[in-house]
């Protein structure tokens, strides 16, 4: 953990154009996922190709997500990055506030609930001090 508080501190010592290329690296180096993915699943191999997606989206979204709670400060010095994001957020908070998006978010929510109740009934069925 030393590692990444030591890596964070010195992103946060960039100035706002080099922490722009930074947010952007992980955005240009795992788009090609995509189309080999995409290659993956004509070729017949489903799982090889879900896994390909699912792996470089997720890694993509948690590294983005991370360098923009670092960068974030720098990169609004950006006039078009400020700009873009200002857009962003209003189309994100006009969704968000959509009956489509709260019924979306009220069965994730139902969904979680069920897959937790389940996984502790699975528990406590497996559990050995339990008959």
């Amino acid at each position: 953990m030393r590692f990444l508080d030591r890596l964070a501190a010195n992103i946060r010592k960039l100035k706002p154009y080099p922490s722009l290329a930074l947010f952007l690296l992980p955005i240009i180096i795992l788009e090609p996922a995509k189309p080999i993915a995409a290659y993956a699943l004509a070729s017949g191999h489903a799982g090889a190709a879900v896994g390909i997606f699912a792996c470089a989206e997720l890694l993509k979204l948690v590294i983005v997500e991370r360098l923009f709670q670092i960068t974030r400060d720098k990169l609004m010095l950006i006039p078009a990055f400020a700009w873009a994001y200002v857009r962003w957020k209003l189309v994100s908070d006009w969704l968000a506030s959509t009956g489509i998006w709260r019924t979306a978010r009220r069965l994730v929510c139902r969904v979680k609930s069920s897959c937790r109740r389940w996984n502790a009934e699975l528990s406590e069925q497996g559990s050995p001090t339990r008959g």
